[in-house]
C-alpha cells in the first residue's frame, strides 16, 4: 500500500512539474515604411496581478509598455519603427525586385515570477509561451 501511495505521489508530482503552454497572438500594423509587428497579446486562464508585470518580465524584442485588456489578457507593446530591424515583416530583395516575407515565429521567455490576483505566485518556469497566430491590422491574410 505504501509503495502504491509513493508511486501515485510521484506521478502526480511529476505531471505538475511540467510547464503549461500559453499560446499568444502577434499583431502587426502597416506603416508607410512597411508592415511591422507591434504587439503580443497573452491570454491567461488565471487573473494576473498587473502590479507584478513590467517591461522586463518577458524576454523578447524590446517591450516598451504593457497594457491590460482585463486581468486575463495582457498586451505587450513592442518597439517598432523604420529602423527597428526585428520588427519588419518584409524585406526588399534586389535580385527579385520584390518584397519577401520574413518568417515570423516568436517565442517568449518569462524572466521573472508573476503573482495572480489571488496571491499565488507563478514561477518564471511555470509557463512556456508559443506564437499561435499573426494578425495584421486592416489586412486579410
Amino acid at each position: 500500500m505504501k509503495i502504491r501511495n509513493y508511486l501515485l505521489a510521484f506521478v502526480l508530482g511529476s505531471t505538475l512539474a511540467f510547464a503549461k503552454d500559453i499560446n499568444f497572438d502577434v499583431v502587426g500594423e502597416v506603416f508607410d515604411y512597411g508592415p511591422q509587428t507591434t504587439k503580443i497579446i497573452l491570454k491567461f486562464d488565471e487573473q494576473i496581478n498587473p502590479k507584478t508585470l513590467d517591461t522586463q518580465t518577458f524576454k523578447d524584442r524590446n517591450i516598451t509598455t504593457i497594457d491590460f485588456i482585463d486581468h486575463n489578457n495582457v498586451i505587450l507593446n513592442l518597439e517598432h519603427g523604420q529602423n527597428i530591424k526585428d520588427a519588419n515583416l518584409l524585406y526588399w530583395d534586389d535580385q527579385k525586385f520584390s518584397n519577401v516575407v520574413i518568417p515570423t515565429n516568436y517565442t517568449l521567455i518569462q524572466t521573472k515570477d508573476m503573482t495572480l490576483e489571488n496571491g499565488k505566485t507563478i514561477k518564471k518556469d511555470t509557463y512556456k509561451y508559443y506564437m499561435k497566430s499573426l494578425k495584421i491590422k486592416d489586412v486579410d491574410i
